[in-house]
């Protein structure tokens, strides 16, 4: 799996560029801005958990689009009416699941967790087809 990091300025259409990349299959994406100083304090915690509730801190806006008015995430669809959650405690959950299940990148701690804290914040449940 190859791993890119895309950084952008203020007024640089990084809002358009995240918009035309959103729905991809492939790609895991916060639907915001990540403040890279303020990352290591929360995935440098001692407990998988502990990352989990500081992100969820730092970052309520990726759980609730009503907060989001900057960006105007609480102005979806075509009416304008509609929002988005993320379930805290689904959330949690899997970032501690996934945690103990993978270790892709075991000589980089932060960004191991960087990684799951996006599959888990990304993840979409697929029920498996009978044959």
């Amino acid at each position: 799996m190859k791993i890119l990091l895309l950084a952008g300025g203020a007024r640089a259409g990084i809002d358009l560029f995240q918009s035309l990349l959103d729905g991809h299959e492939q790609i895991l994406q916060f639907p915001g801005v990540i403040y890279v100083n303020q990352l290591k304090e929360i995935l440098s915690q001692n407990s998988k958990k502990k990352i989990a509730v500081a992100f969820i801190k730092k970052y309520p806006v990726f759980f609730d689009s009503r907060k989001k008015s900057r960006e105007r995430h609480y102005m979806l669809g075509s009416k304008k009416n509609m929002f988005y959650k993320v379930d805290k405690k689904k959330f949690i959950k899997r970032f501690v699941n996934f945690s103990k299940n993978e270790n892709l990148y075991k000589e980089d701690k932060l960004f191991q967790n960087f990684y799951l804290l996006h599959k888990a914040y990304n993840f979409k449940h697929e029920k498996k087809k009978k044959y």
